[in-house]
C-alpha cells in the first residue's frame, strides 16, 4: 500500500493547508479492485527552522557575529552591509567596546536543515511565525487497532510561506465630490432614508477551477484563499444590503451565511437546479444570495424564480416549426435563477415589526418585476448581465442570433430604470475601460448619494491580456456599491398590497 499526497504549493498566512490524500495498492489496478484494509491517517506538520536578522526581523539571516557565537550569544544579520552598519552599536553588547570593527562575521550555512514540529491535525493554518519558512507534511496510514504502519511515510514540502496580501482600498465617492459632467445626480434633500447596496459576482469555485484562469497563480485560485480574501473585502465595504452572484451552495451553507451572520446580516439564497460534483465530494451548484442588516430591515416578502421552467419557454417558441422547437428550447434552458426580497426599513430605535419604507431588492433581471412595480415600491436590480448596458450588437466574429430565438422574445419592459454607470473603469474580466457587465439598476424613486469608485486595468493586472482574478482580487468581477436615499412614501403608496405570487 502507499499514500499519495498533494498539497497547495504556496502556503499563505491565515489560509488552511488542506492536503488531498489517497491510499491505494502499489502497482497497476486489478479487476475487480482489491478492497483496502481499515486504516487511519496520521499527520505531522513541521516548520523549517530559520534564523532571522536581528536588525530586520522580516529578513532571513545570512551571516552571524563570531564574537557573540564565542560568548554563547546569538546575533544575526541579513547581509554583510547590515552587519557593518549595526556594528558601532552592537559591539557594546560584547562587554568590550574596543573589539576590532574589522571582526568579520561568518556565513550561515543551511546545509543541515532543522525542523520544528508544529501540529498533528489534518489541516494546518500558517501564522506570521511561518512567513518565509518552508512547511513539511509527513503522512502515513496506520492500522486503527495495532497502530502499525501500513504504508511508508509520504513527505511533502511547500514553498516558503507568504504573508496574506494587503487589502486594496477603494473610496466611496460621496455626492458633491464629483463633477456633474461625470455623474448625473440631482440635488438631494435631507429627508428620507439612506442605505447602501453592494453587488458582487464572487466567482463560484466550480468555475474558478475550470482551467479558464491560467494567468492567476494556483495558490490564489483555491477556495481556502479566495474565501478569506472575499469575506475581508465584503465586510470592509460595510454595505447595508449585499447582493452576491455565483454563490456556490455548499459555500453559502458552511461559510458565507454564518460569517456574515456574525456581522449582523440575515440571508436569503436561491440556487440553480443543476449540480456538479466538487472536490469536497459534495453535489453543489451556484446561485444568488441577498444579505441585509437585521437592525435596519425586516423581510416582508420573498419570491424565487427559475428561468428554465418549460411552460414559459414553450410560449416563446410555440409559433416555430415543430422540428425547430426542441433545438431552440435547449438554447433557452440555461438554469438561471432570480431572487427577489421585499424589505421594510425599521423605525429608528424600534425592535418591533413596524417600518417606514419598502424596498424591492433583486438579484438577476427579470420581466416579472413589472408586477411588483405596480405596488410603487422602490426597485433595485443587482445583476451580472454578461453585456454592457449600451451594447446592442453581437461580438465580432460570433453569430448573431444563431438559432433564431430573438425574434420570438419580448425584449422590452415598462420599468423606468437608471444604472450605475458614467464612471470610468471596468467591472469584469475584459479589462477594457468603460466596459462593465455588472450593474445596479434602480427606479427614479431612489436617488444616488454616493458610488464606490471603480478600478482601472493597471490596478488589477496580473498577466498578459487578462487581469481577473488575481492574488489581490479574488473574483473575475469587481464589486459595485451605491448609496441611495429614498423619500418617505405617501399613505396611498404604503396601502398598496404586494402580489402573493409572480
Amino acid at each position: 500500500m502507499e499514500t499519495v499526497v498533494t498539497l497547495p504549493s504556496k502556503p499563505v498566512v491565515g489560509c488552511d493547508m488542506i492536503p488531498h490524500v489517497r491510499v491505494n495498492f502499489k502497482g497497476p489496478p486489478t479487476s475487480p479492485p482489491r478492497p483496502l484494509p481499515p486504516y487511519n491517517l496520521a499527520y505531522n506538520w513541521y516548520r523549517e527552522i530559520k534564523k532571522f536578522c536581528s536588525v530586520h526581523p522580516s529578513e532571513l539571516a545570512t551571516v552571524q557575529c563570531n564574537v557573540c557565537a564565542n560568548l554563547g550569544q546569538t546575533y544575526y544579520s541579513c547581509s554583510s552591509k547590515c552587519y557593518k552598519e549595526a556594528w558601532p552599536i552592537h559591539k557594546h553588547s560584547h562587554g568590550n567596546p574596543s573589539t576590532s570593527p574589522n571582526c568579520r562575521p561568518s556565513v550561515l550555512k543551511y546545509d543541515s536543515r532543522q525542523w520544528q514540529w508544529v501540529g498533528s491535525s489534518e489541516y494546518y493554518k500558517p501564522s506570521e511565525m511561518d512567513v518565509k519558512c518552508i512547511l513539511k507534511l509527513a503522512c502515513v496510514a496506520r492500522d486503527p487497532v495495532e497502530g502499525i504502519l501500513l504504508t511508508t511515510v509520504n513527505i511533502k514540502e511547500t514553498d516558503p510561506v507568504i504573508p496574506f496580501p494587503t487589502l486594496c482600498p477603494r473610496c466611496m465617492i460621496e455626492f458633491g465630490s464629483y463633477q456633474k459632467s461625470h455623474i448625473n445626480i440631482e440635488t438631494q434633500s435631507s429627508d428620507g432614508f439612506t442605505f447602501s447596496v453592494l453587488s458582487y459576482n464572487i466567482l463560484a469555485d466550480i468555475y474558478a477551477c475550470s482551467g479558464k484562469h491560467n494567468h492567476c497563480p494556483d495558490w490564489a485560485l483555491i477556495w481556502e484563499y479566495r474565501k478569506k480574501n472575499l469575506l475581508r473585502e465584503i465586510i470592509n465595504y460595510s454595505a447595508d444590503i449585499i447582493c452576491l452572484q455565483e454563490v456556490q451552495s455548499d459555500h453559502f451553507d458552511i461559510f458565507l451565511e454564518s460569517e456574515l451572520k456574525k456581522e449582523g446580516y440575515s440571508a436569503r439564497y436561491k440556487k440553480k437546479k443543476n449540480q456538479m460534483y466538487t472536490s469536497n465530494r459534495l453535489d453543489a451548484s451556484d446561485g444568488c444570495a441577498i444579505f441585509y442588516r437585521c437592525e435596519l430591515f425586516k423581510e416582508i416578502m420573498k419570491y424565487e424564480l427559475e428561468f428554465n421552467q418549460i411552460e414559459d419557454e414553450e410560449k416563446v417558441v410555440e409559433n416555430l416549426e415543430p422540428e425547430e422547437r426542441l433545438m431552440r428550447l435547449k438554447r433557452l434552458q440555461q438554469d438561471n435563477v432570480a431572487l427577489i426580497v421585499i424589505l421594510g426599513a425599521r423605525k429608528p430605535g424600534s425592535t418591533d415589526d413596524g417600518f417606514q419604507f419598502r424596498i424591492c431588492v433583486v438579484t438577476k433581471l427579470i420581466e416579472k418585476l413589472e408586477i411588483i412595480a405596480q405596488s410603487k415600491i422602490p426597485l433595485l436590480i443587482c445583476a451580472d448581465l454578461n453585456s454592457c448596458p449600451d451594447r446592442i450588437n453581437c461580438i465580432p466574429g460570433e453569430k448573431d442570433n444563431p438559432v433564431g430565438i430573438c425574434e420570438c422574445l419580448k425584449l422590452e419592459h415598462s420599468l423606468d430604470l437608471a444604472c450605475y454607470r458614467k464612471i470610468y473603469g471596468f467591472s469584469g474580466i475584459t479589462g477594457k475601460a468603460n466596459e462593465y457587465t455588472d450593474l445596479i439598476l434602480h427606479t427614479d424613486s431612489l436617488k444616488v448619494e454616493g458610488l464606490l469608485e471603480l478600478v482601472d486595468s493597471e490596478s488589477v493586472a496580473s498577466g498578459e491580456g487578462e487581469y481577473l482574478p488575481s492574488p489581490k482580487w479574488s473574483s473575475d468581477h469587481i464589486a459595485l456599491m451605491a448609496k441611495f436615499r429614498v423619500k418617505p412614501p405617501s399613505p396611498s403608496e404604503l396601502a398598496l398590497s404586494l402580489p402573493q405570487k409572480i
